[in-house]
């Protein structure tokens, strides 16, 4: 039903998510072993999109880190500035 009806959005009370119709439409090509194929690269998108957020999420605290250190190395040089000044 959901691979013949590319307009559904719900069936009974639930939603018709994009990964059930992709699976769906893989199932009506090419059965039960397209299927499979499908969900396995469903799966592996996933996991690369969870590991490009996490090398986002890690770049973006070293970053942060970094942009700390260079602000507390300036305050240092500058409080070194006024002791030599007095």
């Amino acid at each position: 039903v959901v691979a013949k009806c590319k307009n559904l959005r719900h069936l009974d009370d639930r939603p018709v998510f994009d990964d059930e119709r992709r699976c769906c439409d893989q199932w009506l090509r090419g059965g039960i072993e397209a299927e499979r194929a499908e969900r396995q690269k469903i799966r592996n998108e996933s996991a690369a999109k969870r590991q490009a957020n996490h090398e986002a999420f890690a770049k973006l605290v070293n970053d942060g880190n970094r942009n700390a250190n260079n602000l507390a190395d300036e305050s240092d040089a500058d409080i070194d500035d006024d002791d030599s000044k007095r």
